[in-house]
């Protein structure tokens, strides 16, 4: 997003809402304002927006702007299909009942009954089955997205609409730098073979994958190393698996960087692995940063990443074969220097032509002008949108034929639903369906 509003504000006038820290100023373009999330109701009620765009990802990073994307409509900007590792560490914070209110709402009582088994067996809820993007689908005056793949399991969720694929808006960086000395900063062989993983490292990012491929070629002979740049998930324990690999002297884990060092460190790898499985329905930013910067770079043929261009990266299948077929791809690039100098230069290109900035901002300002009438410009509302649970127990009351007489029923129901539906109008929303 920062590095869109500079095309941005050329079209209209920005304002930005962040979470609680302390942003580079110079990072901003002047125009704009940037404001903590809290001073959001006050600001709008001083001065309503024409229109609030919310980026939305599969991240606990984006927690704070939930709560904002589900009361006052905006277009949002999903950059994952399923929003449920998100919803889930917000539960960690307002404890389960809001976690059975979003399961209630997106999948009724089936969803009910999967948390409550998940609370019970201290398991996980299947979280691919269950995208938790329902609230916000509802709610939004649009949908924007990156990938014709989303756009197509949006437009089934929400046919009403709209939805479009915009470009994602990705600068290209400078390719000039000294790959040697960041290589010797981080004490890596000048003529090792350098395979990079970028953005935060996960389970679903295939880490233990890339290091057993990395071992096997070791194992052959292969002077090869591995950076991981970006944070490491919890659920990984990189230094047990390296030391277990027989790793030790050629993995290299930065942890969080600045964009700066980030850059730097596209530049000192030779291959870049940014793999993904199961996907969350999103396009990888991580895939397209390596991309711009000229990497050769291997992605999972799945999803969205199937929309890249063959000249661009290559795409290996999930499955069995994934760690062999990796190996085998890896050594093949290894042995031709002048095929990885023509797939970095088809990345480049193709970030360039399909993912400018400039296309970015100009798609998102053409999707803002539509989802808006002109009766709606400034105008935007508080909505709440009554779940799947409420409505199925009120069909259910129907069918076996509760009235809206059965007031002291009524008031009982109402009061059990405020825990798992969030909203304290049950009961004159029961009474009305139940007629």
């Amino acid at each position: 997003m920062r590095d869109l509003l500079p095309a941005l504000i050329a079209l209209a006038d920005v304002d930005v809402f962040i979470d609680d820290y302390a942003h580079d100023a110079t990072s901003v373009p002047a125009p704009c304002g940037v404001y903590p999330h809290r001073e959001f109701l006050v600001r709008r009620a001083d001065a309503p927006y024409d229109c609030v765009i919310y980026h939305l990802g599969n991240s606990p990073f984006h927690r704070y702007l939930y709560p904002y994307a589900a009361r006052f409509p905006g277009v949002a900007v999903l950059h994952d299909h399923v929003l449920h590792h998100l919803l889930a560490g917000m539960a960690e914070e307002g404890g389960s009942g809001f976690y059975f209110r979003e399961m209630a709402y997106n999948a009724g009582t089936t969803g009910v009954r999967a948390a409550w088994e998940a609370l019970m067996t201290h398991t996980e809820v299947p979280f691919y089955q269950y995208p938790l993007n329902r609230r916000i689908l509802d709610v939004s005056l649009g949908i924007a997205v990156h990938s014709d793949y989303l756009r197509t399991l949006i437009e089934k969720e929400a046919p009403e609409g709209p939805v479009a694929r915009i470009p994602m808006g990705m600068p290209l960086p400078t390719v000039d730098g000294d790959p040697l000395a960041l290589r010797a900063v981080l004490r890596i062989p000048p003529a090792r073979f350098v395979v990079g993983s970028f953005g935060q490292a996960t389970a679903q990012k295939r880490i233990p994958q890339v290091l057993q491929a990395v071992a096997g070629l070791a194992s052959r002979g292969a002077d090869i190393h591995y950076l991981i740049v970006g944070s490491v998930g919890a659920e990984l324990d990189v230094l047990t698996t390296v030391e277990r690999l027989g790793l030790q002297g050629r993995v290299t884990v930065t942890g969080y960087v600045d964009e700066t060092t980030f850059n730097a460190c596209l530049q000192a790898v030779n291959v870049c692995v940014n793999l993904r499985y199961p996907t969350a329905g999103e396009t990888s930013a991580a895939a397209l940063r390596c991309m711009a910067a000229g990497r050769p770079t291997i992605v999972t043929g799945v999803g969205a990443n199937l929309e890249f261009a063959d000249e661009a990266c290559l795409k290996l299948p999930a499955g069995p074969q994934e760690v062999p077929m990796l190996e085998r791809v890896l050594q093949a690039l290894l042995d031709a220097p002048e095929a990885r100098q023509h797939l970095g230069r088809g990345a480049r290109a193709y970030v360039q032509r399909e993912h400018s900035l400039a296309a970015a901002a100009s798609g998102m300002a053409s999707f803002v002008e539509r989802c808006l009438s002109p009766g709606q410009l400034g105008a935007e509302k508080e909505t709440y949108s009554p779940s799947p649970l409420l409505k199925e127990v009120a069909e259910r009351l129907n069918s076996v034929g509760v009235t809206a007489q059965e007031v002291p029923l009524m008031a009982d129901l109402a009061r059990a639903l405020v825990f798992v539906d969030g909203t304290t109008d049950h009961s004159t929303a029961l009474s009305g369906a139940a007629l």
